[in-house]
């Protein structure tokens, strides 16, 4: 079971930021999770919401600035530190040197050309075997495969499990990442014999842990690690 820091390591630094991205690299995470939007210049930036108002000093909606305009507030998300919203360009820097996987999850944003950018960027730094793409759009996923054929794709579950399999089974996606809640001992059985691979968000408890673990999943999403992995 592979564990990625959901946003980096947040439950020690500010989600999505370089300091978590870098503590998580220093962990026993085997790999990251983050989120990736456009702005209006086409800089590929990394921020889990449409807008900045909860994790930065600043307001507005990501995908209407540039990347100047973006850069200019503190990402802190109320912590005592002061961080810029980072760039995935910077992200695929830190991770060069490593083994590292990283979970990229394409946001369900109107911004024409951010696939391309994408894949741009990842080819740039030739990680292409250490990246997966997740998206709740299943049209992001499908127009990513077009581009990226033989990557990794997998559909977010946020809610509508049922319709939602069934969109990974008829496209014949990779994986399903969904709600941990979802995810019982029947439903993980009927997905590994489907040879669909499973990712579980966002565990929080010892528990939740130890059933995956115990089930064999294919990934967890955590914001920080637990007891037998510290």
């Amino acid at each position: 079971m592979i564990k990625l820091a959901h946003r980096g390591y947040s439950d020690l630094f500010p989600e999505n930021t370089m300091s978590a991205f870098e503590k998580a690299v220093n962990s026993s995470f085997e790999g990251i999770e983050t989120d990736v939007q456009m702005t209006i210049d086409g800089e590929l930036l990394l921020l889990h919401d449409d807008k900045i108002n909860r994790t930065s000093n600043g307001k507005g909606v990501l995908r209407n600035m540039t990347f100047k305009e973006a850069r200019q507030y503190n990402y802190n998300n109320k912590m005592d530190i002061k961080e810029q919203i980072p760039t995935l360009d910077s992200l695929l820097t830190l991770l060069d040197s490593t083994d590292k996987l990283l979970n990229i999850e394409i946001k369900d944003t109107v911004s024409i050309g951010l696939e391309e950018k994408l894949r741009d960027v990842i080819m740039k730094h030739h990680m292409t075997d250490r990246i997966y793409f997740s998206s709740t759009s299943l049209e992001r996923l499908l127009k990513m495969r077009t581009l990226m054929p033989d990557s990794y794709y997998a559909l977010i579950v946020l809610r509508g499990y049922k319709k939602c399999k069934q969109q990974v089974i008829d496209h014949h996606l990779d994986g399903i990442h969904s709600r941990h809640s979802y995810l019982t001992r029947e439903e993980i059985v009927d997905l590994k014999n489907r040879h669909i691979k499973i990712g579980a968000w966002t565990i929080k408890e010892q528990e939740q842990y130890d059933f995956f673990k115990k089930e064999d999943i294919d990934f967890i999403f955590a914001n920080g690690l637990f007891e037998e992995d510290k």
